[in-house]
């Protein structure tokens, strides 16, 4: 039986990517001992990669106990082990799924437990700070490898979304709504904001309005079309202005 990932039914209790956009290559769990130094843990593991290029790279987020839950045989999700029904909430696990939660995936896509169903998002992460947590040994080697926790700051793509040029447009062609959308954002930011915020921005303006959202994406992802002559605005040294 699959545990549900929606981090409000938690119970009470790699490399240092950092303020990069990244898409989710792989979502499943998995043991994790930390690299060999602390104890053998079930932890959701994404395979990320920047989306400026670079390698990929393995990220864990620790889940609880193994005396609580192990991951299924195919990683797609946890199963208990035994008297508990979810995992806690101060676990790192569900540090990173309130994120996600805030940034807007929606929840009911998590009921089921699958976590394969967060590959293929494109997000932007950010590193923070690791809640404390009463009557855990700060001074453990485990605990020196979770100082700070990755967390999703903006969706810039869901799983199944291009969140990249999707040709529908070239970079001399204009689309009034996509242009009066990106005025408004930058009226919003005293006229300037820089390049690598404008998807995220972007993302955020079209949150009920899905066909506008997929065409944003496209469009604003691609450099040549911003910094078209064509468009209302100027870009130059990764900073769209007025």
């Amino acid at each position: 039986m699959a545990i549900s990932m929606n981090p409000d039914t938690f119970t009470e209790g790699g490399g240092l990517l950092d303020d990069v956009d990244v898409e989710v290559l792989e979502s499943k769990f998995e043991i994790f001992n930390y690299g060999g130094k602390g104890p053998a843990t079930p932890a959701l593991k994404w395979k990320l990669k920047p989306l400026d290029d670079g390698e990929a790279i393995d990220q864990f987020w620790s889940c609880g106990s193994s005396d609580a839950f192990i991951p299924s045989s195919d990683g797609e999700s946890l199963e208990p082990t035994g008297d508990a029904t979810a995992p806690r909430k101060n676990s790192n696990l569900h540090v990173l799924l309130e994120s996600l939660k805030k940034a807007g995936f929606p929840m009911s896509k998590l009921e089921e437990g699958k976590i394969s169903v967060l590959s293929g998002m494109k997000c932007h992460v950010v590193r923070k700070p690791a809640p404390r947590r009463p009557g855990l040994d700060q001074s453990s080697e485990a605990r020196r490898y979770e100082q700070t926790i990755l967390e999703v700051g903006k969706i810039i793509a869901l799983p199944g979304e291009s969140g990249g040029n999707s040709g529908e447009a070239t970079a001399s062609e204009g689309d009034p709504d996509v242009e009066s959308m990106v005025m408004g954002i930058l009226k919003k930011n005293n006229g300037s904001v820089a390049k690598k915020d404008l998807v995220p921005a972007a993302f955020d303006e079209t949150k009920n309005n899905p066909q506008l959202r997929k065409k944003a994406m496209g469009m604003l992802k691609d450099d040549s079309w911003v910094g078209s002559s064509e468009r209302p605005w100027n870009f130059e040294n990764g900073i769209v202005s007025t």
